[in-house]
């Protein structure tokens, strides 16, 4: 990372847009593997990058390049800039998130679908920037994202839908052609999507009211079908999210197979000892909601919940504590 500034400090004078695309993109990619590998203490370690005067003349050259960013810099430049916000705790200043809202605007048309989702993805952290966010860049953004749902890959499917169930003011005013031309996409790519992707979908869908209400049976099959095909690859939380969002989803849940309900329950048995106490509480909060996979569940399942009930209760905050002990009463699972 050093490096990268030292390259900045010397010859940020001859920066074009790319160069400073680049610059941001990689310091933030730096800086989140180094916190994955460095711990919670890499968050305090990278505070002090905003008051380095080399990381200050960057910000001031994305300033400077906003009428000349195109697409896809734009997108990675927003995208940079909340990783290094949410992953490192390098605040970006609110009034360059505005601008950059502003500027993101000219390119939205220009996006692809993996520039429109990770846009989307960066807005529904950053809930300042998320408030500031105007009606004409949320049309702009959601025009963008319909023209180029047919050809969406299924992480950026995925990613757009996580991302307008976190953005209540552009949830509320998606399109119904939008919500349609998601879903269509979503069933398109469900037999390519891998756990992670499977998850945040149904998780997404089953927090779009709307969404969820107008999910026609062909895309709940496909999910259905892609959910059982990735089951014995999902990690804690994808197990946890999906039966969460199965729980909310009543048509889904009335239609799942028993194969699925099998290929699920084996899920959460294997992953349990990896499960957090959140993962604890909303699996067990889910079963307790769903009738048939809970009349289902094998005896060796329900003891690893208990198990990790009592093992996680400790750790839970208040809202979970009560969700789980009310799943535990209702599912007669004894701490």
């Amino acid at each position: 990372m050093e490096d990268i500034l030292d390259l900045v400090d010397q010859h940020h004078g001859a920066f074009d847009f790319i160069h400073v695309a680049t610059a941001v993109t990689r310091i933030a990619k730096l800086a989140k593997e180094q916190r994955r590998f460095g711990g919670s203490n890499a968050v305090t370690q990278y505070a002090p990058l905003a008051s380095d005067e080399r990381y200050v003349n960057l910000m001031r050259l994305v300033v400077n390049h906003l009428q000349t960013f195109k697409a896809r810099e734009m997108a990675n430049v927003f995208s940079g800039l909340t990783t290094l916000q949410m992953e490192c705790g390098v605040t970006a200043e609110i009034d360059l998130l505005v601008q950059l809202g502003a500027a993101m605007e000219r390119v939205a048309p220009d996006m692809n679908g993996q520039n429109v989702s990770n846009t989307l993805n960066a807005y529904s952290k950053l809930e300042k920037a998320a408030a500031e966010m105007p009606q004409s860049l949320r049309d702009a953004l959601a025009k963008t994202a319909e023209r180029l749902a047919p050809i969406m890959s299924a992480q950026a499917v995925g990613i757009t839908l996580n991302a307008y169930a976190k953005l209540e003011e552009a949830a509320a005013e998606m399109p119904r052609s939008l919500r349609d031309a998601l879903a269509r996409a979503a069933e398109r790519v469900a037999p390519n999507m891998n756990a992670q992707e499977v998850s945040i979908t149904l998780n997404a869908c089953s927090k779009l009211e709307e969404v969820a209400a107008e999910m026609p049976r062909s895309l709940r099959d496909a999910l259905a079908e892609a959910s059982e095909r990735v089951a014995p690859d999902m990690m804690a939380q994808a197990v946890a999210n999906i039966l969460n969002a199965y729980s909310k989803l009543e048509e889904a849940a009335a239609e799942m197979p028993r194969s699925l309900r099998d290929a699920l329950a084996e899920a959460a048995e294997r992953v349990v000892p990896d499960m957090t106490a959140q993962n604890v509480a909303n699996t067990l909060d889910a079963y307790s909601k769903l009738a048939e996979a809970a009349a289902e569940m094998p005896p060796s399942l329900r003891k690893a919940l208990a198990e990790a009930a009592a093992r996680k209760g400790p750790d839970m905050n208040a809202v979970e504590f009560g969700m789980m002990r009310r799943a535990c009463d209702k599912l007669e699972v004894e701490m």
